[in-house]
């Protein structure tokens, strides 16, 4: 299939999550701690993000594992070109808007964290160079990081028995990093005050691990579609109900998970969204994927790329920007018009590079 139904409806589901997380969509219901830690896992930003990691890993995985299979090897030159020629784009644009801004003193003048978020290492951004505007280029940053070795990886391991396990020890790994960046205490003085390094100097849950473990959950899904498809469809197939019951439970694990299981909740997050790729996979004509085939979500879908990478610069993490561009409803208003034009403007003529290579 070159065009899989129901996943363009899932990433308009992801940003729409992003987006509404930045207007503060965290303030719309009661302020009780099971709204603030537990219901709100299943719509935060952050659960965006999961679902457009693992879909990221399912999708790229796939076209490698297909190019392998047809051509016998993985070009890695037109890859990272094809990569290049989907993202930089929006980028070029975003960060010449934030250095006008820089310039001209509208936005805090930290360019050495500007320099951190253009090399893609924003997820190791210090806290002391972070700036709320840049704060969404921490993804874009893992999945560079990712993308630069998982084709050389796939390419070494996809004929042996070796590629489950090196995902399992991965996810593993996330888990580790995970609580380590939770209680590991590296002591660091700092203005006459003792603070703990990892979490007062940087945001450890956005560390290449564990944040990469849903996709490399996504990397696992399109591993079993491609060499366990026959059984994989037959399972799913002859339990779809069920299939959707595990997809529900797993994606709202915050719900029930005890108070020490929580922040490993992402994973079982993104084990549910992977589960919901392979389940969309083989029902492309099911209700679900019908309605996520909905012209307005296919069409958000398409653009969502630009709308996360513009939308930091109007929304910031949160209805706290000061500018006037940052206020409501301008800035709703200035992330869409910005979005549609460039996605018509720029991106679809240069897309169209991508196959030369």
């Amino acid at each position: 299939m070159k065009h899989i139904k129901g996943y363009d409806g899932l990433r308009a589901f992801s940003i729409l999550l992003v987006v509404l997380n930045h207007m503060g969509m965290d303030e719309w219901w009661p302020q009780t701690e099971f709204f603030n830690t537990r219901f709100f896992q299943l719509f935060s930003g952050n659960a965006g993000v999961n679902v457009f990691f693992t879909l990221s890993g399912f999708l790229i995985t796939l076209i490698l594992i297909r190019e392998y299979a047809s051509k016998g090897k993985i070009h890695f030159k037109n890859f990272f070109i094809r990569r290049f020629i989907r993202l930089l784009p929006p980028l070029v644009l975003f960060y010449a808007m934030v250095i006008v801004l820089m310039a001209t003193g509208q936005l805090n003048p930290e360019y050495k964290g500007l320099l951190i978020s253009m090399f893609y290492l924003y997820n190791f951004v210090p806290e002391l160079y972070y700036t709320p505007e840049l704060g969404h280029t921490w993804s874009l940053a893992l999945e560079e990081q990712f993308y630069l070795t998982w084709p050389f990886v796939l390419s070494w391991f996809y004929k042996g028995k070796k590629l489950p396990y090196i995902l399992i020890g991965g996810i593993l790994l996330c888990a580790v990093a995970m609580y380590a960046g939770l209680h590991l205490y590296i002591p660091f003085e700092h203005n006459g005050k003792i603070h703990s390094l990892l979490q007062d100097g940087f945001k450890p849950h956005r560390f290449f691990f564990p944040a990469v473990a849903p996709i490399l959950i996504g990397c696992g899904a399109a591993f079993w579609v491609s060499r366990h498809g026959d059984y994989l469809k037959n399972l799913i197939l002859t339990n779809n109900t069920i299939t959707l019951i595990k997809v529900v439970v797993l994606y709202s694990a915050g719900l029930y998970l005890p108070n020490v299981m929580l922040p490993y909740g992402f994973i079982f997050q993104a084990l549910g969204v992977g589960m919901l790729l392979c389940w969309l996979y083989y029902n492309q004509e099911a209700r679900l994927t019908k309605a996520l085939e909905i012209a307005p979500l296919v069409y958000i879908g398409k653009i969502s790329y630009g709308i996360y990478v513009y939308q930091g610069l109007f929304l910031t993490t949160g209805p706290t920007g000061l500018l006037p561009i940052q206020q409501f409803p301008l800035n709703i208003s200035l992330v869409i018009l910005l979005s549609v034009m460039s996605y018509h403007l720029m991106e679809k003529p240069i897309l169209k590079l991508k196959k030369r290579f």
